[in-house]
């Protein structure tokens, strides 16, 4: 999954949200092309997060069929223009009420059904445990959802014991739409990789999610280590 390159902008419109979010986002379009090239079906997720600085701003948004359309128009055919394979959403407002949690499921599965129409997929970050600290949404509008997966976030910053707790609530509730989200940015120290990778396969995690960040961002070589631990569980 990429940098936050691309986003919702206070217009209501798709874009990337700074310089950077163009330089980034012009790097991906690059590699995309590039990696498709030598291996197919591997899979490139833009994240978009949003511009709106309160949560009011983009529940309005959300709630204007004529800007939804177009901005999904416009996102569908970016990514069908560069190969990407779906969207990785990431919208965090906390302290919002269920109504707008009743919106953003609703919007998030009219963004998923146009997706899916063109055989990509949709998926969200999410805090990980129930009920999630933001976006007013209850486990079970998520679990329900046209979601393809649901990106834990918490499970790669609080170390072993949390991981742990998070991913078995997690499995639980979210069954074959949870993915153990891990970064490239995590301090190593914060899980011992095999067996948190353990762990996770023992309990029925079939997925992982990598957020992929570049500088100034710290990284952590080791998090191929564990997806490599990971596959190794699996098999």
């Amino acid at each position: 999954i990429s940098m936050c390159t691309h986003r919702i902008l206070d217009n209501g419109t798709f874009g990337f949200q700074s310089a950077n979010g163009v330089q980034y986002g012009l790097a991906m379009e690059y590699w995309a092309n590039v990696i498709h090239a030598e291996v197919p079906e591997f899979v490139m997720t833009p994240l978009i997060d949003v511009d709106y600085q309160s949560w009011e701003d983009i529940y309005a948004f959300m709630g204007d069929e004529q800007k939804v359309s177009q901005f999904i128009a416009d996102a569908l055919s970016y990514a069908k223009k560069n190969g990407y394979s779906g969207y990785n959403m990431d919208i965090e407002f906390n302290d919002t009420p269920q109504s707008f949690g009743v919106r953003y499921t609703q919007f998030l599965d009219t963004f998923a059904d146009a997706l899916h129409q063109h055989n990509m997929t949709l998926t969200d970050a999410i805090s990980g445990y129930c009920p999630p600290w933001f976006n007013g949404e209850t486990c079970t509008q998520i679990a329900t959802s046209h979601l393809d997966r649901v990106f834990t976030m918490n499970t790669y910053q609080e170390g072993l014991a949390k991981f742990k707790e998070y991913v078995a609530a997690s499995q639980q509730t979210f069954g074959a739409k949870n993915a153990v989200g891990m970064s490239n940015s995590q301090d190593p120290n914060n899980l011992h990789s095999q067996d948190a990778m353990n762990f996770a396969v023992q309990h029925g995690v079939k997925d992982l999610a990598l957020w992929v960040l570049a500088d100034p961002y710290p990284q952590n070589t080791t998090i191929w280590s564990d997806i490599g631990y990971f596959l190794h569980y699996a098999q």
